[in-house]
């Protein structure tokens, strides 16, 4: 039992219901936008968001700074946010393939469909039907219906 406890790890609290999961994450990007050294954490070289980031313009930063009302989200919660990107990330072998990368370009680049179409030799459609299944499946871990073993 004692190997057992030492491996556990606390798992925050999150109220998800506060937002709907778009908001969360447009949230997430202006967190990201005021807090350099997560931005670096969740865009590291291995992210699949990377090369869309690198291909863009980097969008100038929205008005409004931390306790301003820029964003509605604790570190913490953007710290859980940022890991279940990281698992929708691993995920994308197993059907979602595109998912975190739309999701990444349109929420925390700001990209438009038709640029992240454009950029990947999409359709516009296919574009919207990646947003939606990660958009859905983020809706899915927040709610807790599958264990996350991310953390």
């Amino acid at each position: 039992m004692g190997a057992l406890a030492e491996k556990q790890t606390v798992i925050p609290v999150i109220d998800w219901s506060r937002h709907d999961v778009k908001t969360w994450l447009e949230q997430y990007s202006a967190w990201l936008e005021d807090n350099p050294m997560a931005r670096r954490i969740s865009l590291s070289a291995k992210s699949p968001c990377q090369s869309v980031i690198d291909q863009m313009n980097p969008q100038p930063a929205r008005s409004g700074r931390r306790g301003n009302g820029r964003y509605d989200i604790t570190d913490t919660e953007g710290f859980v946010l940022m890991k279940l990107l990281r698992v929708l990330e691993r995920f994308e072998s197993r059907g979602l393939d595109g998912a975190h990368h739309v999701l990444g370009a349109m929420y925390i680049n700001h990209a438009s469909y038709s640029e992240v179409s454009r950029l990947n030799d999409w359709s516009v459609h296919e574009v919207r039907q990646l947003e939606l299944l990660g958009v859905g499946w983020l809706a899915c871990a927040m709610s807790g219906a599958f264990v996350c073993t991310a953390y």
